[in-house]
Order: C-alpha cells, then sequence, then structure tokens
C-alpha cells in the first residue's frame, strides 16, 4: 500500500473537497521517461504551425489584449462550421499568445498506462475503469494556468471527472505551484510527488471548494501527468475518440484552445476533439 498524507487546509470549508499528497509516487526513472516521450510528441507535432480555436471569440480577443498588439477578431474570421481560425490567423496568434502544453494518451497504448493505473488504485482506490486519458502537461516560464474547477459546476451530469491525480515530473526552481484557492492549500512541485483530490461529493455534485490554478512558472520549467477519473463510467471512456475532419489540416497538425477568459488559458494539444464544433455543441445541450 502506497501510503499518502492528507494536506490540511488553511482556510475553514464546509465542502467534502480532500487533497492529499504521496512522495515518491513515481521514480527519477519514470519522470524522466515522461519528460522525454513528451518532448518528443511536441517535436513531432511542431513540424507544422497549430489551428488555434477558442470557446467564443470574445474570450480570444480578451487573451489578444494581453498581447498589445492591437489584434481583434470577429466572427467572421472563424473557418466555416469551427470555432477555428485560418493558418493565416493563426500565424499571427503564434506571435501573440503563450500557452501550456498538452500530449495523451490512453490506456492500453503504452505499457505505462497500467503501472500507473494500478498503482493509482492501490494508494487512492481509484478504480481504472473510471479513469480517463493521461495527459502530460509542462509549462514555460511566464506560463501558468488560470483558476478552475476539474468537474462542471452547477451541472446534474454524473459523467463527470470526480476525482484529479497530478504527479510532479521535475522540481520547479520558483513558481508553479498547485494552489486551491478555497482551502488556503499552496503545493511546490516536487519530482516525483503526487496529489489527489476530489471535485465531487459522494451524491455526485461538483464542488466549489475544489477551485484551483497552476500558478506561473517563474523560474524553470513545469512538468506534470495528469488522470482524471470519473463519478459513473460510460461507454468509450478511456478509449482514443475518433478526431472530427473539421478544420480541414495537415497530419500531425496540433490545436492550440483559448478557453474561457477567466477560468482558463491557452493550452496546445496533439489531439483533436469536437468542442469547437458548434453543431455538435449545440446537439450535446439538447441530448
Amino acid at each position: 500500500m502506497i501510503k499518502g498524507v492528507e494536506i490540511k487546509p488553511r482556510k475553514p470549508h464546509n465542502s467534502s473537497v480532500r487533497v492529499y499528497k504521496f512522495d515518491d509516487f513515481l521514480s527519477e526513472r519514470e519522470c524522466k521517461g515522461l519528460i522525454a516521450a513528451h518532448k518528443r510528441h511536441i517535436e513531432e507535432f511542431s513540424r507544422v504551425d497549430p489551428i488555434f480555436c477558442c470557446d467564443h471569440v470574445a474570450d480570444m480577443n480578451k487573451h489578444l489584449a494581453q498581447s498589445g498588439k492591437g489584434l481583434e477578431l470577429s466572427e467572421g474570421d472563424l473557418i466555416p462550421g469551427t470555432l477555428c481560425f485560418d493558418t493565416s490567423y493563426s500565424a499571427q496568434l503564434k506571435s501573440l499568445l503563450r500557452w501550456s502544453y498538452s500530449t495523451a494518451f490512453y490506456p492500453g497504448e503504452s505499457p505505462f498506462s497500467r503501472v500507473f493505473a494500478d498503482r493509482v488504485q492501490r494508494a487512492a482506490g481509484l478504480n481504472p475503469i473510471n479513469g480517463g486519458k493521461l495527459q502530460l502537461t509542462s509549462y514555460q516560464e511566464g506560463v501558468g494556468y488560470k483558476t478552475h474547477t476539474d468537474c462542471m459546476l452547477g451541472s446534474s451530469e454524473q459523467r463527470d471527472r470526480v476525482a484529479t491525480i497530478l504527479v510532479y515530473l521535475d522540481d520547479v526552481a520558483e513558481g508553479g505551484e498547485t494552489v486551491f484557492t478555497e482551502l488556503g492549500i499552496e503545493v511546490k512541485p516536487k519530482k516525483g510527488m503526487a496529489i489527489v483530490w476530489n471535485n465531487m461529493n459522494e451524491k455526485g455534485i461538483c464542488e466549489p471548494a475544489s477551485l484551483h490554478k497552476a500558478a506561473k512558472v517563474n523560474d524553470g520549467h513545469k512538468y506534470i501527468i495528469q488522470r482524471w477519473y470519473y463519478y459513473k463510467s460510460f461507454y468509450g471512456l478511456g478509449d482514443r475518440p475518433p478526431e472530427p475532419t473539421l478544420p480541414e489540416r495537415l497530419p500531425q497538425t496540433a490545436r492550440v484552445t483559448c478557453d474561457q477568459y477567466e477560468h482558463g488559458s491557452c493550452r496546445w494539444y496533439d489531439e483533436w476533439n469536437y468542442d469547437h464544433i458548434p453543431d455538435y455543441l449545440s446537439k450535446m445541450k439538447l441530448s
């Protein structure tokens, strides 16, 4: 049994949210191997410029305002049928925005996925059947991720992220802390250490107290691996989903998605989903 220690909150709260840490959850060799795989994927997908997408054009313009370059986009600049910008606009955005990098692999695609799932189950009791993809993320200096929850606040959907495990793959000289703003908990990255927390209560309701952020890296480079576990398993969970045909793109084209400005940031991905297809999003709201 891998023993964890609860990180006690410094702020009083009435929620079910608990945060635990597990030192030496991954070995130095495992950390180095994951960082190397992450860098290799980024290099493979960086031979072609990424395509930029957004939740809303208004949010993209808020992100752009920070650059001070005066570029403002409109709905008419989107590729038809998408929330993405064409290669010409994307080339301009590449020089104006900063982002974190995420690469993903799915259960069965690497022997390590089984090792990781088994270790998480022994340490935290999280069932692999309820686990999604494994995501490697890196942050350069000056990059973080704004305050957000991993579950959907105010939603009755229980096919949602009940718990998160995050493992730091390297030390960070300064910055890069995981900050739980409502709990008064701040975790400094430490190579091999895992933190685990619940996002939902036992009834499957998203807890506002699970709000957290990735503080900006001030000195160094931050690498993590994380996996989300869902309150209810569902068909296809943990399987690599088919990618949409829109927007038209060259093979191994990455996307950079800029989320809701107040609760998100821009992030580079080596895979495509349907979050940038308005028709799909409309159908999901109706279902």
